[in-house]
């Protein structure tokens, strides 16, 4: 029998690919990007309107949830500065961790080969921050004050597909990288569609950003104290690209569809997905990602199987109370009643559950994974019984959130392959 190579936390497992089944490996398309492959190009345009001699310079930057070429942009950046008369000790690298756990800094910057002279910090969603003002939706917009009161910024950020934001990277840097908790709760209340039917806002999706609630939100939100500079990143099958500036973030993006864009929604009897393995499968939040990204592609009742370790648990202290709630129609009443962060990737993670058959291969949190729907299962025996009686067509996704089906960019449809409304 056929196997293919997947990711699950820091190892890869063979999967089956049981005959029977007409498989097709769905992964980004090679696609010619516009961006420098070269750090120090980008850099050249972002220091043209540098910070003035002696300036409090903040650098932003994602945590280890989301993939960027920290270590090899930040040091060459913090070492043009100081030619530029801003020494390390007036430059704070901050990540944007948003309402994240904080990671663990010593390792970040040993990890990132970051000089010992500047300053590491992350957002902390709880602490008092800086007013910026509130947007039309109603979002508070509050910013660390590191950001807030620096006198030159900077951000450095993944462009990828979000399940629900459109794009990560970009203004998400700011906000919610860099934001307040009230106002991050504020803005992904946004994401929950009308009850009934419930569900996930009909325009909030991956690379979908017209008439997305939450991704206008944010970019609202970012513009009421943006950066002096932006780069954007994409990942190559060797490297980065590297882009800035707002037209440079726009073309990152158009190269995330392009190459992502592979498929056919909601065309699959079997769909098998990793989340990309260790950092992507950390926690249950981020690997749910994953999962909405896979069951676009799954034929109503089709089977999804998801390869996801979540090592560190579930990310999120508010997801338990939301999984707790064993009822689906009262989940989703509650969602809109009594929002707290991440009630809607419970109510994203069951409404998959109730319209697909999803095994989670080889979590280190079965409960909460059962809470959610889904059958907790081992990377042995469980996949051969998941795939028991399996036929039709089957989709593997190495790495599920690089991936969406090619309608669902430009047919309108919505984040579970539901038309528009």
């Amino acid at each position: 029998m056929a196997t293919y190579d997947l990711a699950l936390g820091a190892r890869r497992i063979a999967f089956p690919m049981r005959a029977g089944v007409e498989w097709e490996v769905l992964e980004p398309v090679p696609v010619k990007g516009a961006g420098s492959p070269s750090v120090e190009g980008v850099l050249e345009r972002v220091l043209a309107d540098p910070p003035k001699p002696g300036a409090r310079v903040a650098i932003v930057v994602p945590d280890y949830t989301r993939p960027a070429p920290v270590g090899d942009a930040i040091p060459l950046l913090a070492r043009a500065l100081e030619k530029r008369g801003v020494p390390e000790a007036r430059q704070t690298v901050i990540v944007a961790s948003g309402t994240h756990a904080a990671p663990a800094l010593d390792e970040l910057r040993r990890a990132w080969g970051l000089p010992e002279g500047l300053t590491l910090a992350a957002n902390d969603a709880r602490a008092p921050g800086v007013k910026r003002g509130v947007t039309r939706a109603g979002t508070p917009v509050e910013l660390d004050e590191r950001y807030a009161n620096a006198d030159w910024r900077v951000t450095l950020g993944g462009v990828s597909f979000h399940y629900f934001a459109g794009f990560g990277g970009g203004p998400k840097m700011v906000f919610p990288g860099v934001a307040s908790r009230d106002g991050a709760a504020a803005n992904h209340k946004l994401s929950l569609g009308p009850l009934p039917p419930g569900g996930l806002h009909p325009a909030c999706g991956p690379g979908v950003i017209e008439g997305n609630p939450v991704a206008e939100d944010i970019a609202e939100a970012a513009a009421l104290d943006p950066p002096q500079a932006a780069i954007h990143v994409v990942p190559e099958a060797r490297g980065w690209t590297y882009e800035a500036g707002d037209d440079g973030q726009a073309r990152a993006r158009e190269v995330v569809r392009a190459r992502g864009a592979v498929g056919e929604a909601g065309a699959y009897d079997v769909v098998v997905a990793s989340a990309g393995g260790s950092p992507r499968d950390g926690d249950v939040v981020q690997a749910q990602k994953a999962l909405a990204h896979a069951a676009r592609y799954a034929r109503p009742g089709g089977t999804v199987i998801l390869l996801a370790e979540t090592a560190s648990g579930l990310g999120s202290a508010t997801l338990d109370r939301w999984l707790s709630i064993e009822d689906g129609d009262e989940l989703e009443r509650q969602a809109r009643s009594a929002y707290d962060l991440n009630a809607q990737t419970a109510v994203s993670f069951r409404s998959l559950a109730r319209r697909h058959r999803v095994f989670w291969v080889g979590s280190k949190s079965p409960r909460w994974i059962r809470l959610g729907g889904a059958e907790a299962i081992d990377a042995g025996p469980g996949i051969e019984r998941a795939l028991d009686g399996a036929r039709g067509r089957g989709a593997l996704l190495p790495i599920a959130t690089a991936v969406v089906p090619r309608a669902s960019l430009d047919d309108g449809r919505g984040p579970e392959g539901r038309p528009r409304t």
